[in-house]
């Protein structure tokens, strides 16, 4: 009797044990990464349910180009020096959990240390307003990343609202980094960043929070109509009407004392042309009558003291 009641008891130990207490889940999201300037690869994975029970967890690194096959016991996660990786840059990752209750593995993870490196950590340092026909706010942030292409994202919302807004972006960290964001006045807002390197598969975590409220809208200067008393209206308009005629009355005397002054300049240089021609025409008419003969030009030719009629008296005789 005493033997039934004691298995009895045991039994329901037992059932109760395994009530309260569970094998472990298979082990997924299985990721590794290498923080920049870490020297480590660190690899975490989903643990599922509480197990409420001692569970162990072994991570194996094998080489595949190697075939070397590394383990490490760890209760959570991992850090892995990468100087303890000599098996080159492709490895398989998988992480087998063990309990009383049972064993499980997980899928395998195939990675390559250059692809899995994350930029150093990005920081927003300080805000700036501008007040300009738009005003907007200035966002400044930097990293110490030394990756040359780097993809970012910065994401803000009102500390009212519970939905972000995200802008993407490439950027180079030699120059200091901004963002411009066009945002509503007199409202506070939070800010984030995080950095991947371009192309690549991993996000830093979201940066610490930055807090920065947009100052108050500054009210516009408005020119108020102008409406012309009607006692007044008539001396207003004469007055304008009268300043047009003296406006009309100098253009057209400086009209036309231009004119004046153009036409006697006309003038001079006609007349000088005039006389260099007469000068010019004297001279080519005294050349030619010294080349012809003198009665050709004569006016009017005296025939009896002509030398053709003097050569024509001497052959007579």
């Amino acid at each position: 009797m005493m033997t039934k009641l004691m298995t009895l008891s045991e039994t329901r130990r037992k059932n109760n044990f395994s009530t309260n207490h569970y094998p472990p889940d298979v082990p997924d999201n299985v990721t590794c990464v290498i923080y920049e300037y870490s020297g480590n690869m660190t690899c975490t994975w989903n643990t599922g349910k509480p197990t409420y029970l001692d569970t162990k967890y072994v991570v194996y690194v094998k080489s595949l180009e190697t075939e070397e096959e590394q383990q490490y016991l760890t209760s959570s996660y991992i850090n892995i020096s990468t100087d303890s990786l000599q098996g080159g840059k492709k490895y398989l990752v998988w992480v087998q959990a063990a309990n009383v209750l049972g064993v499980e593995k997980s899928k395998p993870l195939q990675i390559h240390l250059d692809d899995i490196v994350i930029p150093s950590a990005s920081i927003i340092s300080r805000a700036e307003d501008i007040n300009t026909t738009v005003p907007k706010t200035v966002i400044h942030w930097n990293s110490q990343t030394s990756i040359e292409k780097v993809s970012c994202e910065m994401r803000y919302k009102a500390t009212t609202n519970h939905t972000w807004n995200v802008k993407e972006f490439d950027t180079n960290f030699t120059y200091v980094q901004q963002s411009e964001f066009y945002l509503q006045p007199n409202t506070k807002y939070i800010f984030q960043v995080r950095c991947q390197e371009t192309g690549k598969r991993y996000w830093q975590p979201w940066s610490s929070s930055f807090f920065h409220k947009t100052p108050e809208t500054v009210p516009q200067v408005t020119l108020k109509s102008f409406q012309p008393d009607t006692q007044n209206s008539g001396l207003l308009i004469a007055s304008i009407f009268k300043g047009r005629l003296t406006s009309d009355n100098r253009q057209q005397d400086t009209g036309l004392l231009s004119g004046m002054v153009f036409f006697a300049i006309m003038l001079s240089i006609l007349s000088l042309i005039g006389i260099f021609n007469r000068s010019l025409r004297t001279g080519i008419k005294r050349r030619i009558l010294l080349l012809i003969p003198k009665w050709l030009y004569e006016d009017i030719p005296n025939m009896e003291n002509s030398n053709v009629v003097k050569m024509l008296q001497v052959l007579r005789i």
